[in-house]
């Protein structure tokens, strides 16, 4: 006889799930539940409510990171910039200029700090 592929059993009783709950949508609450589901990336229903009522934390939103990750390498390019300026500076001061892009960056890094 053949043996079963795909994925091992699970002995430990205490990680069986057999107990089954039923929850009632309306067709635009499902409709949501299944696009949250896909901006998530969960393959299931279950397994995105175990993930939230037992493990506390939902997977991050991959737009919602690329885009934090946007903002961070701007302030990063913009700081390189002003380093630069000052480093190729004999004087070694900051320019008046430079003060104030720094003083954008820092409100700018500020906001996406606070949106985390």
């Amino acid at each position: 006889m053949k043996k079963k592929e795909g994925r091992p059993r699970i002995e430990d009783e205490s990680r069986q799930r057999s107990v089954r709950r039923t929850i009632r949508f309306t067709p635009l609450e499902s409709a949501q539940m299944d696009r949250k589901m896909e901006e998530l990336g969960y393959p299931t229903f279950s397994k995105m409510i175990t993930d939230l009522l037992f493990l506390q934390e939902m997977k991050v939103r991959k737009r919602e990171v690329e885009a934090f990750l946007v903002h961070i390498n701007r302030i990063g390019n913009n700081i390189n910039q002003i380093a630069h300026r000052l480093n190729a500076n004999e004087e070694r001061r900051l320019v008046s200029s430079d003060l104030l892009r720094m003083e954008e960056l820092r409100s700018l890094l500020m906001e996406v700090l606070k949106n985390i």
